[in-house]
C-alpha cells in the first residue's frame, strides 16, 4: 500500500513539475519586444549613473568615461550634418520620440526632441531607482557635448517644456 502512494505521488509530481516546453511560453508583439527593449536601456543608463554615484564619481566623470568608450565608434570626419543624423537616429530608439529640425546647413544645426523618456520612465517623481530626471539629461548632453567637442564642433543643450533643443555648429 505504501509503494503504491508513493509512485501516485511521483506520478504526480512528474506531470505536475514536468519541463517548461516552447509551446508555454507567450508570443510577444513587435511593439512589446520595442517596449521592453526600451525599459532595459533605460535602467542599464540609469544604472550606470546609480552606480557611478555609489562609487562617488561626478555626472562629468561619468561623461568623460562614456566619451571615451564610445568616441571610436563615431566618425572623426563629422560636421554638424553628419551629427544631426547619427543623434536623430540614436534618439529614434524611444517609442514615442518626435524629432524636429529647426535649421540645417554645413555649418549649423538646430533641432528639438521630445522628452519621451521622462514620462515613459521617470513618472510623477521625476526619479528612477534613485536617479533624477536631470541627473539622466545631464550625462546625456556632457556625452553628447564630449563627442561633438572631439570633433571640433560646439554643441548646446537647453531643455524648454517636454523639448530638449540641440545647436551644432562648426567651430
Amino acid at each position: 500500500m505504501r509503494f503504491r502512494g508513493i509512485l501516485l505521488s511521483l506520478l504526480l509530481s512528474a506531470v505536475l513539475w514536468s519541463p517548461l516546453t516552447a509551446q508555454d511560453l507567450p508570443d510577444y508583439t513587435m511593439e512589446q519586444r520595442w517596449a521592453r527593449a526600451e525599459r532595459l536601456l533605460n535602467s542599464w543608463v540609469v544604472f550606470g549613473i546609480r552606480y557611478s554615484k555609489m562609487m562617488g564619481q561626478s555626472l562629468e566623470q561619468l561623461s568623460d568615461a562614456l566619451v571615451e568608450v564610445y568616441s571610436p565608434g563615431w566618425s572623426s570626419e563629422m560636421g554638424p550634418l553628419d551629427m544631426l543624423r547619427a543623434m536623430h537616429r540614436n534618439w529614434m530608439w524611444q517609442r514615442s520620440a518626435e524629432f524636429e529640425v529647426l535649421e540645417a546647413t554645413d555649418d549649423v544645426v538646430r533641432f528639438r526632441a521630445n522628452r519621451a523618456y521622462v514620462p515613459d520612465y521617470f513618472g510623477e517623481d521625476m526619479q528612477s531607482y534613485g536617479v533624477t530626471v536631470e541627473e539622466y539629461e545631464k550625462v546625456l548632453e556632457l556625452f553628447q557635448r564630449g563627442i561633438c567637442t572631439e570633433r571640433g564642433m560646439t554643441y548646446e543643450w537647453n531643455v524648454e517644456g517636454s523639448w530638449v533643443y540641440v545647436t551644432i555648429g562648426k567651430q
